[in-house]
Order: structure tokens, then sequence, then C-alpha cells
């Protein structure tokens, strides 16, 4: 039959065509996409045979065959396919798989997995590496899927195992930081909180070693227990209001009063130890304390108000419950009766005057703690022109490193469109 004359009369002289000279295989040449990839071979009546551009070597053959479009159709360059549609469709649906996960998501971890001293730095390093790594494959990708290399298949296949492997690699190393701040993230790689399927990234607590987050739980207890106090203090003068609550009242305020020592002692700790830290570290810690200063700051004050206001009210309440005959106008009791009220008088004074003088201590108590404030700030703006300096300057550099690139790169393209020319006129045929 016909296909067997063509096998016959390609017996030995289309072997370099009849077969896939590939690394990954040796087999026989199937298909037109195989057939056309490789040098002076064209694809005919369903077989691989050497030939050019005008056609093949041996008109004789070029016979009708298993998957031949028809007698004579000689196809060199390029294969048709009716499910060239799938391509386009297949190559649409990565992008927006891409673009919705590995195309924005690994910059977003690359943004707070390292510490703030060295976040710059990293992130440089890490996107110099992913262009050159896009350079690379960009580079070789013809020569690797080249019919006398991996061929296509193999070197999508290649791409394949290395994006599993580092698939397998995250899952097994890249703890999940979702919920955690930035300091949580630094603390948790610190202590080596990878684990398998990201599952490592437990919250730090109290208990973690971070002393800011031991004073934060301080600062909610304290606050917690001012509230309490605030809704003691609405009872006095009511109904409620005796013995039992004076009592409830004393023991609140020694519970606070304890807890604002505690959470004081505690930043005073951590004050110091920003004293040890070096600059950047510190710059980045002061940020934290002095917001919880702010914060402690202010339930103390609240706590300090309601004092002053129950003492205020106390005072009233007592005035008014003096006995009427200090105040009446009884015969023969004038004289005592003037003494009585200028005695009340006196100690109301008095009282009004230590009152003021709280306040006074309060206010100038807030004072200093704005002015340590405002300079704990002004250090930290210092701390930041040092970084916002010093990533300039690693701005700069890596503004020069993408330019040399950029320069190489084009040379490299150059180089390549040299070489295909020289390959288009030097065609080689076998005789």
């Amino acid at each position: 039959d016909s296909a067997t004359s063509a096998m016959q009369v390609l017996g030995g002289a289309s072997d370099v065509c009849q077969h896939q000279p590939a690394i990954v295989w040796d087999g026989k040449t199937q298909y037109c996409y195989d057939c056309v990839n490789i040098e002076q071979c064209g694809f005919c009546g369903g077989f691989c045979v050497e030939g050019n551009e005008t056609g093949p070597f041996d008109p004789t053959s070029c016979p009708v065959g298993n998957g031949s479009p028809k007698q004579g159709e000689w196809i060199y360059s390029a294969c048709q396919n009716k499910y060239g549609f799938l391509s386009v469709f297949f190559m649409v649906t990565y992008l927006l798989a891409f673009g919705i996960g590995m195309g924005g998501l690994p910059w977003t971890i690359n943004s707070e997995i390292y510490p703030l001293n060295y976040r710059s730095m990293a992130v440089s390093f890490s996107t110099a590496t992913n262009w050159i790594c896009n350079m690379v494959v960009s580079a070789t990708f013809l020569s690797i899927s080249s019919p006398q290399s991996l061929t296509a298949y193999g070197a999508f296949w290649l791409y394949g195992g290395i994006a599993m492997l580092g698939l397998l690699w995250l899952y097994c190393t890249m703890p999940e930081t979702k919920g955690l701040s930035l300091e949580e993230i630094e603390e948790l790689f610190r202590r080596g909180g990878g684990g398998s399927g990201g599952g490592g990234g437990a919250r730090i607590g109290p208990g973690g070693g971070d002393p800011f987050a031991a004073v934060s739980d301080g600062i909610i207890q304290y606050q917690r227990n001012v509230g309490i106090l605030e809704r003691i203090v609405r009872q006095v003068g009511t109904k409620s209001d005796g013995a039992e609550l004076k009592a409830q009242y004393n023991a609140q305020v020694d519970v606070c009063t304890q807890l604002a020592t505690k959470v004081e002692q505690q930043l005073k700790m951590c004050e110091h130890r920003l004293a040890t830290m070096d600059r950047t570290e510190a710059s980045k810690r002061r940020a934290t304390h002095i917001k919880l200063s702010k914060d402690f700051r202010t339930v103390e004050t609240a706590c300090k108000n309601i004092i002053l206001d129950t003492r205020r009210k106390l005072a009233h309440t007592a005035t008014h419950q003096l006995p009427k005959s200090v105040f009446g106008n009884a015969p023969g009791n004038h004289e005592t009766t003037t003494q009585e009220e200028e005695r009340v008088q006196m100690q109301m004074q008095l009282q009004q005057e230590r009152l003021n003088e709280e306040i006074m201590r309060e206010r100038e108590s807030e004072i200093r703690n704005i002015n340590r404030g405002m300079h704990q700030v002004n250090e930290i703006y210092k701390d930041l022109a040092h970084i916002v300096s010093s990533q300039q300057e690693q701005v700069d550099q890596i503004e020069t490193q993408m330019e040399s690139s950029k320069v190489n790169a084009e040379q490299g393209l150059t180089h390549i469109q040299k070489a295909n020319a020289r390959a288009e006129n030097s065609q080689c045929t076998i005789s």
C-alpha cells in the first residue's frame, strides 16, 4: 500500500527527520510540530522528511498517508491546528490566576517578613533575584526547548518541577502571618516559627518574652479597673451609699493605684531596654513605647479625675448633711452658731485649697509627660531621617544596577539578533 511504499522510500535517508534527536527522548517523530522544529525537515503525508522551504528533497517522499491533509501538501515552517484556540484560552486563564495569586502575593510577603533594619536591602536582593531569573528563563528557553536539547515538552516539565519544589519548600517553611503585626512577625521568625503548612504563626502573647506586649496587657487591665471604679462612684450620694460602698471604693482605688505603679515600672524597664538596642531597632520600638505611654497617661488621668470628683462630691454631701442646729438661730445660741459657721467655712476653704493643689500637681505632671513625649518624638524623627538617608543611598545603587542590567540586556538582545541573522544566512544542505 501507499504507507508501506512511503516507508520503504524513506528507509535510510530520512532517519534524521524520522526520529527526534532530543536529550529527554529519542523516538519517532509523529507530530507536525516536532517535525518542523528539526532543521531541514518538513511534514508531508503524515511523515517527517527532509526538505526546505520549496518542498521535500525527494518529491516521491510525500505520499498520502494516515493524517495527511492531502497529496503533496508540504508543511515546513508552521503547522495548522484546529484546536489552537485552546492555547489562547489557557494562556488567558493562566494570566488571570497569576495576577490574583503569584503576581502580587510574593511582593506583599517580601514587605513584611524581613527585619526593619534589613528590610530595604533584603527587598532589593529579592527584586534583583526575580528579574535575574526572568532574564535567565527568557535567554535560555529557545535553547533548552530545541529538538536537540529538552524539546518544548521537556522545557515545560523542567519549569513545572522547579515550581513544585518551590511550593513544597514554602509549604514546609513559610509560617502564617495573617493578623500579626510587623513586630510579631519579626519575633516569629526570630524564634524560628516555621511549620508544616505554614501553621507556625502562633500569636505572641504576654509570655512570649515581649515586654511591650506585657505593658499593653497591663494597660488594658488598668483601664478595666478604672471602669469598675467609675461605676462605684456613680452610686455615691444615692440610696446605695453607705459604709459598704465606701469600703468598695477604697479597695478599688488601691487596686487601680497598684496597677498604675506596675505599668509605670514596666514602661521604665522598656525605656531602659531601648537604650541598649541599636539605633534602627530602637527607633521602631520607641514608636511603640510612645503609644503605650500615651495610652497609660490617658487612663491614669481619667482615674485621677474620678478620684478628685469623688472627693468633691463627698465634701459637698458632708456639708449638706450637717445638723440644722449648726445653722439654726435658736435663742441664746447666736454666738455659738457664728463660731460653728466660721469653723465649717474654714474647713471647706482648706479642703478646696487642697483640691486645687492636687489639681495643680496633676497638671504639672501632665505637662512633664507631654514634654517627655515631645522629646521622644524628636528622637524618632532623627532616627527616621537616618533610615531615609541610608535607604536613599540603597535606592540610588539599585537604580544604577538596573541601568547596567538594562544595557547588558540590550547588548544580549543585539547578539541574539546577530546570531539569528547568521543562522538564516548559513543554510546547510545535505547531499
